[in-house]
């Protein structure tokens, strides 16, 4: 098997850790311009850190599942 230096195995989690952040902020952002266009409204009026405790709150939701 092979193995990384333990500095090559940092930056693998750091490089994973920002993938997992843009992929985030990208998703939430398609939400936001997809919910205000449903709605009618402008996306831009739209708060994504408001957007961002309410995805979190849907996510953690039992009752909430597809």
């Amino acid at each position: 098997m092979f193995r990384k230096s333990n500095s090559g195995i940092l930056w693998s989690y750091i490089d994973q850790e920002i993938w997992g952040y843009l992929l985030t902020h990208f998703t939430i952002a398609a939400l936001i311009c997809q919910g205000a266009t449903a709605a009618g409204i402008d996306p831009d009026r739209v708060r994504y850190t408001r957007t961002m405790r309410l995805v979190r709150r849907r996510v953690g939701d039992p009752s909430s599942s597809p």
